[in-house]
Order: C-alpha cells, then sequence, then structure tokens
C-alpha cells in the first residue's frame, strides 16, 4: 500500500505493483496522505465515546469510588482518546481538535461525578 503523490510512477516490488490510497491506519492512527489529522481525531473521539459507553455499569455503580472511577476513566478511556496525539498537525486545526478532546474529557467527567453543565466549572479544575 502506498499513500497517493505528485508522482505517478507506478511502484513495483518483486513484479507486483503497490496500490495507491489516499489514507490508511498504521499502529491505530489514520494517515492521510495530505498530513490532515482530522480523520485520526474524530475517529479517536468516537472511539472514547464508544469505550465510555461500554463502561457504563462501572459508572453507574455504587460499588466503586469516585476516585476508583478516575483511575478507570485515565486507563481505558483517557488513554485511547489521546493515542498519537504527539504527531497530530501542528496547524489551527490542532487547536480545534484538542478543545474537542478536551471538551469530551471534561463531558465524561461530569457523567461520573454526576455534575451537569449548570455546576461551576471550577469543582474540575481542582
Amino acid at each position: 500500500m502506498r499513500i497517493a503523490m505528485n508522482n505517478n510512477e507506478a511502484l513495483c516490488i518483486h513484479g507486483e505493483t503497490i496500490e495507491r490510497v489516499t489514507q490508511f491506519t498504521y499502529l491505530g492512527s489514520i494517515i492521510d496522505n495530505t498530513g490532515d489529522t482530522e480523520a485520526d481525531t474524530t475517529a479517536r473521539i468516537r472511539t472514547a465515546q464508544t469505550t465510555f459507553s461500554a463502561l457504563n455499569k462501572i459508572w453507574h455503580s455504587t460499588a466503586y469510588s469516585t476516585q476508583t472511577k478516575l483511575r478507570i476513566f485515565n486507563t481505558n478511556v483517557k488513554s485511547v482518546l489521546l493515542y498519537g496525539c504527539e504527531t497530530w498537525k501542528n496547524s489551527k486545526g490542532i487547536a480545534f481538535h484538542s478543545s474537542q478532546a478536551a471538551a469530551l474529557q471534561m463531558q465524561l467527567r461530569r457523567h461520573i461525578y454526576r455534575r451537569t453543565h449548570a455546576d461551576s466549572h471550577d469543582f474540575f479544575v481542582k
């Protein structure tokens, strides 16, 4: 597999032509031929939301302390969300995607703490 480039020459290895693609997944990150990270960050946010939802029984359980829930959140959800973020393109878009990731973290923490948007933001800044 080869990312499409301006060069139209076919790449052959042992007589076999390598297919040109515009994006592919490598080590869980989406690599784009333009270097854009939007597809990767969108996929990360979606995967983190799915992971959080899969752990709903834990978030609603009274058997776990809030500290334990936060540890589970950090190891299972936050790590999924932020994996590979150090390779996100440094541009105006990165600020947007970083703020999206931060907003999602805040939303999910509110759920763990059973807080609403009406509650003070200062509670989470501590």
